[in-house]
């Protein structure tokens, strides 16, 4: 069986950094997640970001870290619409 080209996040993971920081984005504080007008329902916002690239060629890519690893919690931030972006496309920053 063919690896798969990233190591994704799975919902599991995503919920935990959302929860862990009570869906806030890292960055600003903003909220990620507000009632939706459609009735009974909620709205999320926020994106979990890798801090070491899920890929090769991304952004603080570790050819030493294993999938699991890259996969983890521990290799996740909550941020907002706005910041999540800015993890890979301004990362130098």
């Amino acid at each position: 069986m063919p690896r798969k080209a990233r190591d994704e996040f799975s919902e599991t993971t995503r919920h935990h950094l959302a929860r862990s920081v009570n869906y806030h984005c890292s960055k600003c504080d903003a909220p990620t997640a507000a009632p939706y007008s459609g009735g009974g329902g909620s709205i999320t916002t926020g994106m979990a970001a890798h801090i070491c690239a899920a890929a090769p060629g991304g952004p603080r890519y570790d050819p030493s870290m294993t999938p699991t690893e890259r996969s983890h919690n521990d290799n996740g931030i909550w941020l907002c619409a706005a910041h999540a972006p800015l993890i890979d496309h301004d990362w130098p920053r």
